[in-house]
């Protein structure tokens, strides 16, 4: 899961069907009408969209189910598969079905993997974010669900290659938030929360160096331009790129200044 992305997930087929085989492990033993029950389920998705939009809004149905069925313990996590329990098929053969819809929506869109990668690991990381510190176990895998989902935001917004080795992404603060999130509400939402603040502390230095790489590409353009209408229009673009970087124009020191 750490490697695949909506670049490479389909160029293996053996890899794909293998990946999926393992976040649905034991899916052969479940009772008949619980896969057929499954299949009903994910065909009444497609149903409720129409338009240019439909698959793509399906997709995001699918994966939005998959995080929130992956939040309990009924799907067994055995580290290197995902376990389905015949005796509790009934439970989430939602999961079943979106996993199984949104693996043929991969097949003909293959970005949507993203989202679905991006999903699947915010409920694994909600589902152990309840029993952090209770078990070493579970604090490993937390850590690590958490820096790869933190590593893939960063290789999709800021191109930014994966290590060698999980790099740590994880602080002080993220940990102190969880922690005390635990004491109140730490559903989907309130964890995906947290780990966008801990994006954004970890990708202050990326967007620092896209801001720097094209403010240098409308200064050439800005050189270039014959025109005051030209040079006007360039002028906007780079105070309009600064307020998206949250910078403001400090008068005293006639310079753009980071909010902090």
């Amino acid at each position: 899961l750490r490697y695949l992305n909506g670049k490479n997930i389909n160029d293996s087929q053996k890899l794909k069907d293998e990946f999926f085989e393992m976040i649905t492990t034991n899916y052969e033993f479940l009772p008949t009408h619980i896969k057929e029950l499954s299949d009903a389920w994910a065909k009444e998705i497609t149903k409720g969209y129409k338009g240019i939009a439909k698959d793509y809004l399906s997709g995001y149905s699918y994966s939005t189910e998959i995080s929130r069925q992956l939040t309990d313990f009924m799907i067994e996590d055995r580290i290197g598969a995902l376990y389905l329990n015949e005796r509790e098929g009934h439970y989430t053969l939602t999961y079943i079905g979106a996993i199984k819809g949104i693996k043929e929506l991969i097949e003909r869109y293959p970005s949507i993997f993203d989202t679905f990668k991006n999903n699947f690991l915010l409920g694994l990381i909600t589902r152990y974010s309840h029993t952090l510190g209770r078990t070493n176990e579970n604090k490993e895998r937390f850590n690590k669900l958490v820096n790869i989902y933190i590593e893939s935001q960063l290789q999709s917004k800021y191109n930014v290659e994966p290590e060698e080795e999980i790099s740590s992404y994880i602080d002080e603060e993220f940990i102190d938030e969880v922690n005390k999130a635990q004491k109140e509400v730490l559903n989907l939402n309130k964890m995906q929360s947290i780990l966008n603040q801990l994006l954004q502390r970890k990708s202050k230095k990326y967007e620092t160096q896209r801001l720097k790489q094209k403010l240098e590409e409308l200064k050439d353009k800005y050189s270039s331009a014959s025109t005051y209408e030209e040079k006007h229009q360039i002028m906007e673009e780079i105070e309009e790129l600064y307020r998206k970087f949250n910078y403001f124009y400090d008068s005293e020191s006639y310079y753009y200044q980071r909010r902090k």
